[in-house]
């Protein structure tokens, strides 16, 4: 077994850099997306007549990690295209590399491991993996329900800090809403129809075909932010990279940014005249327009973005409910206070009756922050989740005063069962019962 030390680690990166500089970036490109179509859909692939590039499997996170090498250390007009034993090799030192944990070649890393709670090294693994698994049910109507109809809920509501989405949305991204979801839509179809990559005349040909997409102009202007050539891909790495280096594997992968790759970067930026686009994860494009929106809002604006969106969460979760469950069984906080002031104690967002069951929602728009989800220190995660402990012991005293009877609660005194649920925008520990103990204990 080699032993790995930090400067070993150097040299295995740059050994990965060095063994996949030897091809072309678009040649890499091309071979994950055979591989992936071929795994996921055999039978698409047989009609797309794509041959497997691999006999190996090749994992999200792997291929993520090979195409943001391909576009930051390779280039399309040198190199040439791997065989497929190389590209087998070229996936196990991939896979290998993105595995690595300094936990096991740090003194000072395993030493905190060793003294803390080991579901934090299973969360920085998963972490690193489980965005390039996407679901994309409903991606698209989820952004229009939250940063439209929900918008809309929360506009000129009391205590709701003033924050125009619209205005602060055009400003940062040059374009509406509505006119980055048909674009987004218009790529993901293109890119699971044509695999191996498509040109901008496609946007194009779909507006003559009668889709309501937005002129040329705003149409790029969108592709801008989903999008990225090898400058781009090189720049955003350097930005978000972790600034503690023994996490290096832990690295924020641009192509989460941008899903749609555009290796050659001397193409012109024109829907008719070539503009080359390709997604190796198609369905990274669904992320983006989704998750990956509210990191970059967040980012830019940071807490006068934040401290609106939590309301705003709340009222999205409560839209979901209303459309979803009869509205006399639904009580909302605001309901809920005409009867119990707040002298009287805590309320949650949403309260749901179902017979003799009272289900209590408390709404919580907390994230792990990446840099602190990589590192992985208790304590720093435990601040981070200062948000999420407050959810908790809401619930808990209202659920306590349910359960006790409590005046101005008349509307719930039939119930003999009260059953607490947390909703975050994101998966969190809290939800790991054990972990929960450790962190917020009786």
């Amino acid at each position: 077994m080699v032993k790995i030390t930090l400067e070993s680690l150097d040299e295995r990166e740059q050994a990965l850099h060095r063994l996949v500089s030897r091809y072309a970036s678009h040649e890499l490109l091309h071979l994950i997306c055979r591989t992936l179509v071929k795994q996921e859909a055999p039978d698409s692939a047989r009609l797309h007549g794509l041959l497997p590039a691999t006999n190996r499997q090749l994992l999200p996170f792997v291929a993520a990690g090979i195409a943001d090498l391909a576009m930051r250390v390779s280039n399309p007009h040198r190199g040439r295209r791997p065989t497929k034993d190389e590209f087998d090799r070229l996936i196990q030192c991939t896979q290998d590399y993105l595995l690595l944990d300094p936990v096991v070649f740090d003194a000072s890393v395993s030493h905190t491991f060793l003294n803390s709670h080991p579901i934090l090294l299973i969360l920085r693994t998963a972490a690193a993996q489980i965005p390039f698994n996407v679901n994309i049910y409903a991606r698209h109507a989820r952004s229009l329900l939250l940063f439209q109809d929900a918008v809309k809920l929360v506009a000129g509501k009391p205590g709701v800090p003033p924050f125009d989405f619209e205005y602060e949305f055009r400003r940062l991204f040059g374009l509406t809403l509505d006119d980055l979801m048909g674009v987004s839509l218009v790529a993901w179809s293109a890119s699971n129809a044509m695999p191996l990559g498509f040109s901008g005349e496609y946007f194009a040909r779909a507006k003559r075909m009668g889709m309501l997409l937005p002129d040329e102009e705003t149409t790029l202007t969108a592709l801008d932010q989903i999008s990225a050539d090898p400058i781009h891909m090189r720049d955003s790495y350097q930005q978000l990279r972790q600034r503690d280096r023994r996490f290096r594997m832990y690295d924020f992968n641009p192509i989460l940014s941008y899903p749609l790759l555009r290796p050659f970067k001397s193409d012109r930026k024109s829907l008719t005249e070539g503009y080359r686009l390709i997604a190796p994860l198609p369905d990274l494009i669904t992320y983006k327009i989704t998750t990956g929106l509210y990191y970059e809002l967040k980012r830019a604006l940071k807490k006068r973005f934040t401290g609106w969106f939590g309301h705003l969460f709340e009222a999205y979760i409560g839209e979901l409910l209303r459309q979803s469950i009869p509205s006399r069984t639904l009580w909302s906080e605001t309901e809920i206070r005409r009867h119990y002031s707040a002298a009287q104690g805590k309320v949650p967002d949403w309260v749901f009756l179902d017979g003799s069951v009272c289900i209590l929602i408390e709404c919580k728009s907390t994230e792990f922050y990446r840099d602190i989800v990589a590192e992985c220190d208790e304590e720093k995660i435990k601040d981070n989740l200062a948000q999420t402990r407050k959810g908790l012991c809401q619930l808990h005293a209202f659920m306590q005063a349910v359960l006790n009877k409590e005046p101005g609660l008349e509307a719930f005194h039939h119930c003999s069962r009260v059953l607490p649920v947390l909703v975050t925008f994101e998966l969190s520990l809290d939800h790991i019962s054990n972990y929960r103990r450790r962190i917020w204990p009786r």
